[in-house]
């Protein structure tokens, strides 16, 4: 858990701080119009939340809701590929950049046959 400290007026506040990043999540946003039926990849905004408390509660930090489309490995790599954008100095959201995608595809194919094996 990452934890924070602060004195104020000799007071001791502790703040603790939690990361989620969810999958595909069915709301209004992604066009749940309360008609239209959930797609299969999705996750209901319940689900979501209900899944993201009992990572908290079990003291993780970052919390990585999955869908049912992607898997958590995949979202590994996306992650660490995005992480690279930033230490290498390529554009922001570089896998979808046409000078990049090619490499990005390559990363993500030898990472995927990598864990197959």
């Amino acid at each position: 858990m990452c934890t924070s400290f602060r004195l104020t007026r000799n007071k001791l506040k502790l703040f603790i701080y939690k990361l989620i990043s969810p999958g595909w999540t069915w709301t209004k946003l992604a066009g749940d119009n309360g008609t239209n039926p959930k797609p299969q990849g999705a996750w209901t905004a319940e689900e979501t939340v209900l899944y993201m408390l009992d990572k908290v509660r079990g003291g993780e930090f970052y919390v990585l809701v999955p869908d049912n489309e992607t898997k958590r490995e995949l979202d590994q790599l996306r992650i660490m590929w995005a992480a690279g954008d930033v230490a290498e100095g390529r554009p922001p959201l570089s896998r979808w950049d046409k000078d990049h995608k090619p490499l990005y595809d390559e990363y993500v194919k030898e990472g995927m046959a990598a864990l197959d094996n």
